[in-house]
């Protein structure tokens, strides 16, 4: 069992030249084929192909039509038939040479021809066998195959049944040198069912069934056995159906579908995804093997309903040999040996919260730990643990994980941390309770300092561990709002750094190198909204870029301005405490949010366009891209007044008001005292085109500053006459701004000046002070607003 290298890879596509330019995924089972490039106007191939040993008697095809239904066509004797038994003349029969091939070629391919489907339903060839009991089933005698014209799918499953408990099994085939990852497992997950159906999807990807089997417990107690007469397999979209037979579960029944499955993945398919295994340590023979699930990767290491709002509770069982440790989500409970196999035991974990797939997490490897309060372990390299290098992240780990529970009220909801270094890993991943860290993101020499590296350790500890709360107790309901996930988790972080070092910056760095990089990107034309939709499994990893994790920050950081930070802390901690365990959408947070500001009289605040906390912030969440504010001077009734006007800032593009936002202003009179840079609350609201405002004071003539510490995530452009005013006051008292203020200042003008908004000298003079300054934030913009930005940046993955 250990040894055996298993079958081939589910999924495997190859491209087929001389042969009609064909595209093949397949599995031990069951290989699919169609038209490569399927293309209007020309032939289309649609075939799947079973093992030979198996008789088929019948072969017939659903095909969706015209109007979105579908037909049935039947293949036999060579022939293409409809369900009235007439000869289709637009249809052939393709059998790839070989009679355990069902397959057809559609002449001349229309647009509706496969996926015409609105939910990328595709064609369905079914096939039946003369003989039951596959998989152990003695009723299952039909394979059906999915195939579609498109590959860039959606692949979530829509069924009336939710998981409850997964029960899982893995063996992993620790002792082997192949660089492949093979591995048996057992799953067993207990479903409740809402409505009588009569078909389970699971996802499932690079896997191979073994054996299945099935129980249905009934509203009144008694137990049946659920007989499975159909299997149908989607390869492209990674998911398996079973079709049981009578009698169908109905309303709170619970039915528990077991499956024996087996893996053998090629190193080059889905690389460090899904359970993998690595080189323990440099010039090792040795593998140690890890996880990474986020976004749809569990169904690569079992079958499961891989979607964050189908969360569960797990108990999980790993087999493992001298010379390895196991990790997982929640603490070991015992130990005990595998029957019939010497040396093998089983680590056995205790029950996991109910959680989303993505989050569970294995590293069974051969690491040293070094263990801090709070029950926080830091695994590494034996050698990288004896030098020192966990110490920092074992001290601030745990000081990180008090922070955020005493500032939320909510304490950390696992027994343990651990936080491992993994050997060639990007980035990190939050699993809950089992945080896996490349080695820059985890390590850090205390006896060679280094500001940028210890800087990164402590920003991508402090997002792994606001993941616990913002992620993992309370998950985003669907990819679509990723923010809620990776925007707070950035955010927060920021919190969580400047609570534990102040002197490394945290702020400054956030509004220069999060949301003044981001506006680079979110200018574009290839911007999109935070909160816009995901159009299939590869359009998710869309998400987890730049607009996710810092657009979403700076948006949460303006909505902290709004409301105050007490209150949106207030409004934060009933969200989570309501939510724990479950799962949220963005108009959960805003009616936490407002009912938070509401309680404490900050919201709504002065001349609010709408009392609607939720219509506000969907003209950020809801429209890619971000105003600039323009603010002139005039005279009205011989008064001095200022005209604030906004359009939508693009790149390459003219300004326009196609898309507007409802704006919080915040301004200051530079050299004003009864004015404080700290009271971030809005003066007004800019929600129309224009708006007119009086001075915040007559009695001081220096600059007007808008949108102070940069709380608000917009551009603000000046008339030439308060731009003089700025760069004078720069360089006589530049510090009577203030420094993210000043940061602001640098990164708008450098942007506004390669845009055409200001002009050159406008820039020149405003950069005039900058040998002048001393503070790290305003260098930083220099530094950073400075550079182009990088077409198709996508964040680390952390």
């Amino acid at each position: 069992m250990f040894g055996h290298q298993g079958a081939f890879l589910l999924l495997s596509i190859l491209t087929v030249f001389g042969q009609d330019d064909l595209k093949r995924w397949s599995n031990d089972e069951i290989e699919v084929i169609r038209t490569a490039t399927p293309e209007d106007g020309k032939p289309l191939v649609f075939a799947a192909k079973h093992k030979a040993e198996y008789n088929r008697t019948e072969c017939y095809i659903y095909l969706p039509d015209e109007e979105g239904s579908g037909d049935m066509y039947y293949v036999a004797d060579g022939i293409v038939s409809d369900d009235g038994g007439f000869v289709v003349d637009w249809m052939e029969v393709w059998d790839d040479g070989e009679e355990n091939t069902c397959g057809i070629t559609i002449l001349d391919r229309n647009y509706y021809h496969g996926d015409a489907d609105q939910g990328h339903i595709g064609i369905t060839i079914h096939m039946t066998l003369s003989e039951g009991g596959l998989f152990g089933q003695p009723k299952l005698n039909h394979i059906s195959a999915q195939i579609h014209v498109i590959d860039d799918l959606l692949t979530t499953i829509d069924q009336p049944y939710t998981p409850q408990n997964y029960d899982l099994t893995l063996v992993p085939d620790l002792l082997s040198d192949d660089p492949a990852t093979h591995y048996a497992g057992n799953m067993k997950v207990t479903l409740e069912s809402f409505l009588n159906a009569p078909m389970v999807s699971v996802h499932m990807d690079g896997l191979n069934i073994r054996q299945l089997s099935g129980k249905l417990e009934t509203g009144n107690g008694a137990f049946l056995n659920v007989d499975v007469y159909e299997i149908q397999f989607d390869l492209q979209k990674g998911r398996v159906a079973l079709v049981i037979d009578l009698p169908l579960p109905s309303d709170e029944d619970i039915v528990t579908l077991e499956i024996d499955f087996e893996a053998n993945i090629d190193p080059s398919e889905h690389t460090h995804a899904g359970l993998y295994k690595e080189s323990c340590s440099d010039n090792s023979d040795k593998f140690c093997w890890f996880t990474q699930f986020e976004s749809t990767s569990a169904r690569y290491a079992f079958p499961c309903i891989d979607e964050p709002n189908m969360k569960a509770t797990f108990d999980i069982k790993v087999a493992r040999t001298e010379g390895w440790n196991t990790l997982s989500n929640m603490p070991i409970v015992d130990t005990v040996p595998v029957e019939g196999v010497d040396g093998w035991v089983w680590d056995i974990f205790q029950t996991t919260p109910v959680m989303s797939t993505y989050l569970i997490a294995f590293a069974i490897q051969d690491f040293a730990g070094v263990q801090g309060e709070n029950d926080v372990t830091i695994w590494a390299n034996k050698e990288d643990v004896e030098a020192g290098l966990a110490d920092y992240s074992q001290d601030i780990g745990p000081k990180i994980i008090d922070f955020y529970g005493s500032t939320f009220g909510i304490p950390y909801a696992l027994p343990k941390m651990d936080m491992v270094s993994v050997p060639k890993k990007g980035g990190a991943m939050e699993n809950w309770g089992l945080i896996l860290y490349s080695y820059d993101t985890l390590m850090y020499d205390q006896e060679s300092p280094d500001v940028e590296k210890k800087w990164r350790v402590l920003e991508v500890v402090a997002h792994e561990l606001a993941h616990q709360w913002f992620g993992n107790l309370v998950t985003m309901d669907w990819w679509d709002q990723t923010w809620l996930n990776e925007g707070f988790a950035s955010y927060v972080s920021h919190l969580g750094a400047d609570a534990i070092d102040p002197e490394m910056n945290s702020w400054g760095r956030m509004v220069v190198h999060r949301m003044f990089q981001v506006m680079k990107d979110d200018s574009s034309d290839q911007s999109w909204a935070m909160s816009d939709s995901v159009t299939s499994r590869q359009d998710i990893g869309r998400k987890f870029g730049s607009i996710t994790y810092s657009k979403g920050a700076s948006v949460i950081r303006m909505m902290e301005s709004i409301l105050g930070y007490y209150t949106f802390v207030r409004g934060l901690s009933s969200y989570l405490a309501e939510l724990q365990f479950g799962n949220s959408v963005e108009e959960d947070l805003f009616f936490h949010l407002e009912a938070a500001g509401l309680h404490d009289g900050t919201w709504p605040s002065s001349n609010t366009f709408t009392d609607s906390f939720e219509e506000t912030m969907k003209t950020w969440t809801n429209q890619a891209g971000y105003p600039l504010v323009t603010v002139e001077k005039e005279m009205v009734d011989g008064h001095p007044f200022y005209k604030l006007t906004q359009s939508w800032y693009r790149d390459g593009v003219e300004d326009s008001t196609d898309q507007l936002w409802d704006i919080p202003i915040t301004a200051k009179i530079v050299g004003d005292p009864t004015d404080d840079w700290e009271d971030t609350s809005p003066l007004t609201w800019l929600a129309g085109v224009t708006l007119t405002i009086p001075p915040t004071s007559y009695v001081y003539t220096g600059p007007l500053i808008l949108n102070k510490k940069a709380m608000g995530y917009y551009r603000v452009n000046y008339d030439e006459e308060n731009w003089s005013l700025i760069a004078k006051k720069l360089m006589t008292d530049h510090e009577a701004i203030h420094p993210l203020n000043r940061a602001q200042i640098i990164c708008d003008v450098i942007a506004l000046a390669r845009t055409g908004h200001v002009s050159e000298k406008i820039k020149d003079d405003i950069m005039e002070y900058i040998d002048m300054e001393t503070d790290f934030t305003p260098l930083y913009a220099v530094k950073e607003c400075s550079k182009e930005r990088k077409e198709g940046h996508m964040e680390d993955r952390i």
